[in-house]
Formats: structure tokens, C-alpha cells, sequence
């Protein structure tokens, strides 16, 4: 859509306009959104007689301001279900996935090896408690017997903001499991 002042030097030269948009004033001091087109009916130049067809669009202007709100809010609620349910994916389903793993290997080792078994059902215990404790269960209920593994931590995790530990915790536990696999 041209604009009015685009508009008004196409009549000049060519007698007619392409449709533009112009705001109107109405007596009741409120504007009215228009879609308009000019045409020259006779003559030439700036006596010449014209006629202006004005189409209300102040309705549809409402319209598409609301539909562009709405689609801002849905792209927005589905961008938060989407990192909801990646934290679901990574962080609980792992938690609970290690204190499964840990339960199951304390059923079973409940009257052959009380000592491991115990350990299990601390380890199911801590997933809950933060990322190191997270990653230093990880690699102890994850690496095989026989293989030396360390876990070393120093710091506040609480200083670091959630989502970030999150991909601390994320990006660290991708390479713990390449690196018992490989």
C-alpha cells in the first residue's frame, strides 16, 4: 500500500492511484482507518474533477492488531511448554530414571550385599540435590565395575542461575556417558 503523498503524485501524472492507506478524523474526534483510491474523472491538472473512494478498515486494522497479540502470546506459551518439557526430558526424567535404577539395584542387593544395597538407596536419596551431587551420582551408579572414576566440585552452585546449571548439568552428563561408553 502506497501512501497518501505517493498517492497524490500519481494523480498528477497518471489521473488515478493505486489504493493507500490514510487516517481520517471523524467528527466525534475518533479516526477511522481508511483504504482509498483516487480517480480523475475529467480535465487535467489541479482543477480537474475528481473522485475519492474511501473503504472503512477501521474494523479490520482492530482485527489484525488482535490476531498479531494472539499470535505473540501463543508463539510465547508454546516457546515456555517446549522448555517445560525439555526440563522434563533432561533433568526429572533423568532424576528419577537414577533413583529407579538405584532402587531396583537396592531390591536386589538387599540380602547379598546390605553395605551396596544401602549406598543404592542413598544414591536414589540425592538426585534431588542439586547438579553435583546429580553428576557425582551419575558417574558412580553409571560406571562399571572395575572402572576408576572421580567426581571433583568446588564452588556455590547456588550462585549460578537455574539455566544455566541446567546446561552445566546437561552438557557434563552427555560427556560422562560418552566417555563410560567409548
Amino acid at each position: 500500500m502506497g501512501t497518501y503523498h505517493a498517492a497524490a503524485e500519481e494523480l498528477a501524472t497518471d489521473g488515478d492511484t493505486t489504493p493507500y492507506e490514510k487516517q481520517i478524523l471523524r467528527k466525534d474526534g475518533s479516526h477511522l482507518g481508511s483504504l482509498c483510491a483516487t480517480k480523475r474523472l475529467s480535465g487535467s491538472g489541479h482543477e480537474s474533477e475528481c473522485v475519492e473512494f474511501i473503504l472503512d478498515v477501521t474494523e479490520r486494522k482492530r482485527w489484525e492488531a488482535e490476531k498479531a497479540r494472539l499470535e505473540s502470546r501463543d508463539a510465547a506459551e508454546t516457546a515456555e511448554r517446549g522448555r517445560i518439557s525439555r526440563e522434563l526430558h533432561d533433568r526429572v526424567a533423568h532424576s528419577m530414571g537414577v533413583a529407579h535404577q538405584s532402587l531396583q539395584l537396592h531390591m536386589a542387593l538387599a540380602e547379598s550385599a546390605a553395605e551396596r544395597a544401602r549406598e543404592k538407596l542413598a544414591v536414589a536419596e540425592e538426585t534431588k540435590n542439586g547438579v553435583a551431587t546429580a553428576l557425582r551420582t551419575l558417574l558412580e551408579t553409571s560406571a562399571p565395575d572395575g572402572v576408576d572414576a572421580e567426581f571433583s566440585f568446588s564452588g556455590d552452585e547456588s550462585l549460578v542461575n537455574h539455566d544455566l546449571r541446567a546446561q552445566v548439568y546437561l552438557v557434563t552428563r552427555e560427556a560422562i556417558r560418552n566417555s563410560l561408553k567409548h
